[in-house]
Formats: structure tokens, sequence, C-alpha cells
């Protein structure tokens, strides 16, 4: 009702009931947008990207996108399919590839045309990946760069505990709390609030780190204003600000590991070629040389 309410405000036309739409277009409008996607692919060779996410009913949604392999240039890719999952392993991930290109192609017939099977690196993703390879004698398993690369970012997260403890506590200050907010935009009215970073967002972390390096003074000024009123998390983040090594540590992350999330960045534009996602594979793999031996064993 909500979504009705709104298109009749904004567009000021009759929106049918959702029962109508559902019963008498939704199935129409799949089976013109399938046959799209089947008349563009054809039979030409092709590369799948599948993915699996949480919804926030905590399920297992698997979502499976393909797309012509083109000699020369990028092509369209098309969500082909979404599925609820009853649970997330290698053989729910090999059906559901199986399930999808029998949509693509349901006569068969065309299993040499799929080369290119693209994912993360999850341990259930590499297995599906090999449990296809008997139905697809020419297929090629690649995961995805970005991930491989925010896995790193994850191992300098797990290094960096202090660091993880003042973004973690700097988050919660300033969650519904009016006043906070208030004092910090009259002390900072250019700066933005300190980035929450959300787990599931590649590099979300390191830009936090990155933000807390740029803006350190100007953020231990206004938590050394605030008053502690027996809140955990401010005077957590007192006793943080004030060790030494806090903006040493911050410093070096932003040195050393700004290239990752702009890397991150550029590796999740469209159209990519591969010949530059490789070049920024490269710049990350320099960057993680230049640190001593040491610190480079931890990280990879």
């Amino acid at each position: 009702m909500a979504i009705k309410s709104f298109l009749e405000k904004y567009t000021h036309l009759h929106i049918p009931d959702e029962s109508t739409l559902r019963k008498n277009y939704v199935i129409k409008c799949y089976t013109d947008i399938l046959k799209k996607i089947r008349e563009n692919v054809g039979s030409s060779f092709i590369y799948f990207c599948i993915d699996e996410t949480t919804d926030p009913r905590g399920k297992y949604v698997a979502n499976f996108i393909v797309g012509k392999l083109n000699v020369d240039s990028p092509s369209k890719s098309y969500l082909l399919a979404s599925k609820v999952l009853e649970k997330t392993n290698n053989n729910t991930i090999a059906k559901f590839v199986n399930d999808c290109l029998r949509i693509l192609w349901p006569e068969g017939g065309n299993d040499e045309k799929v080369l290119l099977m693209l994912s993360d690196a999850a341990p259930y993703m590499v297995k599906g990946a090999k449990n296809l390879k008997p139905f697809y004698s020419d297929l090629i398993h690649v995961t995805c760069a970005a991930h491989g690369i925010h896995r790193i970012a994850e191992n300098i997260m797990d290094i960096f505990h202090e660091i993880n403890d003042l973004i973690n506590n700097g988050k919660k200050i300033f969650l519904k709390a009016p006043y906070r907010i208030q004092l910090y935009h009259e002390m900072l009215p250019n700066k933005p609030l300190p980035p929450q970073p959300i787990i599931t967002r590649w590099g979300a972390w390191l830009e936090s780190a990155i933000f807390y390096a740029d803006n350190f003074e100007n953020f231990k000024n206004v938590i050394q204003s605030l008053s502690e009123d027996d809140v955990k998390n401010i005077k957590n983040c007192k006793q943080i600000l004030t060790k030494s090594n806090i903006i040493n540590d911050l410093t070096y992350i932003k040195t050393y590991f700004s290239v990752i999330v702009e890397s991150i960045k550029k590796l999740e534009t469209s159209g990519l070629l591969l010949i530059d996602a490789l070049e920024i594979f490269e710049q990350v793999t320099n960057s993680i040389n230049n640190l001593s031996e040491n610190e480079n064993s931890v990280l990879i």
C-alpha cells in the first residue's frame, strides 16, 4: 500500500491493485525480459557471476548474472535469477548454476559455451566450481580481485586492534545523540561525522581509519569536550586517543593502505578492461611489497 500511495501521489495516475499487477503483468514482463536476454545472448560463449547474500530475514539469497564474452569490448550483464536457498554449500550453489543455465538455454546443448565463472573466494564457491567442471569442461573459475584485496583489508583490521576500538567507539558516540552531533558540527562545521563502516562493504573499515588519520586532532578536541556522564563509549574513546601509538598507527595505515581503498573502488567499476584490472592489482601488490618482510608475511 505504501508504494501504491507514493506512485499515486507523484504520478497522478491510477495504480492498479497489487494482485492485479501480479496476476496480469508480472508473468508477461518476466517472459518478455527473458526473451530479450535469450535473444541477446543467443548461443554465444558466456560468462556468469554468482554471489550469495543474506536478506533482512536471515535467509540466504543467491544471485546469478550472465553475459556474452565479446572479443574486443565488455558486454551487457543480465540478472537472470535470484533464489532463496535453504542452506549455502557447494552442492546448492552448483545446482543453482545448473538451474539458471537451463533457464537461459532450456533445450540444452550449449555446455561447451560456458567458459567463465566469477565469484568470491569463499570455500564453498571454490568447491562448487569444481563440482561444475565435469558438466562444463571448458569452464574457468576466477575469484573476484576486489574481494581478494578486501581480504587483505580484513587482515589489517585484525592487526590494528586499538584502531578498530577507536572506530567502533567513535561511531557509537554520535549514534542517536542529537546534542553530541550538534556540538560536533559546531566545532567542525565543514567536516562530516565519523563514518560508520559496514562490515559487508569492502574497504569501509580502511576508509574510516583514513578519516581518523586526516582529522585526528580535530576529532580528539571534540571528544575531549564531551562530558563522560558514565557513557562507556566516550570513556573508551578518550583513553584510546591518549595513547601515543594511535596517531602513528593511523598515519601508517593511510600511507601504505590508501591504495587498497582506491583499488577496490576502481575494480568495482562496470566495464573495466582486463589489462586495467591487472594494473590496479599490481599497484596493490607493489604497495604491500614495500612493507618490511615481517609485516608482509602477516598480511598475505
